[in-house]
């Protein structure tokens, strides 16, 4: 009531209250399936999908790996006051070619962990976890002008 009334009504007052409420959702389910399966109300699917933005999957935006792996990099080398980390053709390759079933969070955790664990400033191919590593001899995985450039 309050997004389409933009109006709050507080405990026993009898007057309401205007709002300016903008209302930011997320979720990685289909909501008009989710409507359609009587899982999600129909009245707050329109409520709340006034602007809908698509975001793929991590594992579908291949060079967004790179830059976000770049920024996570930074980022963290900034916070700890240490230099970022340099990864070598071979370990950019490696992310690239991996599917990311945990999206950005999984690239973080795992560029956070690399600053933790990494002996020196360098990470190679063998500094990464199996699954990732597992993923890059994999057929059929990404080459060519996906080919990782230097961070």
């Amino acid at each position: 009531r309050v997004l389409e009334e933009r109006v709050v009504h507080r405990i026993g007052d009898s007057r309401g209250r205007p709002v300016d409420v903008r209302l930011v959702a997320s979720t990685n389910r289909d909501l008009k399936q989710e409507v359609a399966a009587g899982r999600f109300r129909r009245d707050l699917y329109y409520r709340i999908g006034a602007v809908s933005i698509i975001v793929p999957p991590l594992r579908e935006r291949g060079e967004d790996v790179l830059l976000l792996t770049e920024h996570f990099n930074r980022q963290i080398a900034t916070a700890s006051g240490e230099e970022p980390l340099d990864f070598s053709h071979e370990a950019l390759d490696a992310l690239l070619a991996y599917r990311w079933p945990g999206n950005v969070r999984e690239l973080k955790n795992l560029i956070g962990r690399l600053h933790v664990l990494a002996q020196g400033r360098g990470v190679e191919l063998h500094d990464l976890p199996e699954e990732i590593t597992a993923a890059s001899t994999e057929p059929g995985t990404r080459s060519g002008s996906e080919t990782a450039t230097s961070l």
